[in-house]
């Protein structure tokens, strides 16, 4: 028995498969994106974006509006494979996994640091 004492209450599963620095900052660990250029997709490099990303929305409880920069692949690619999880439960049977009540409309921007015009 792992509870001989009965003392645990409750248990949660937290979905974080992110590193936070700061409130409202997060690394995913993922030393470059460059290799999401078309055609040639790494496809390893995408789906660490995609499961990092699902589990920062899980676990803030967010369900947010998604918007793009309508030029880059990478960007679009990325937003329609999360708008796909957030639709199919993250690719469970859990479909009700994304259906949070929030009071205040959410939107998750991704931006292509690519085409940045400040960054050199």
């Amino acid at each position: 028995m792992a509870d001989a004492g009965q003392v645990v209450r409750q248990v949660q599963e937290v979905y974080m498969d992110y590193y936070p620095l700061a409130p409202h900052l997060f690394h995913l660990n993922i030393p470059s994106c460059m290799g999401l250029e078309a055609p040639q997709w790494e496809q390893a490099t995408f789906s660490r974006m995609c499961e990092g990303l699902a589990s920062v929305l899980l676990s803030l409880k967010m369900a947010p509006a998604i918007a793009f920069q309508r030029n880059s692949a990478a960007a679009e690619r990325l937003a329609l494979d999360i708008e796909g999880r957030m639709g199919s439960g993250n690719n469970t049977n859990d479909l009700d996994l994304f259906r949070f009540h929030n009071k205040h409309p959410q939107v998750l921007l991704i931006l292509d640091r690519r085409d940045d015009p400040v960054t050199p």
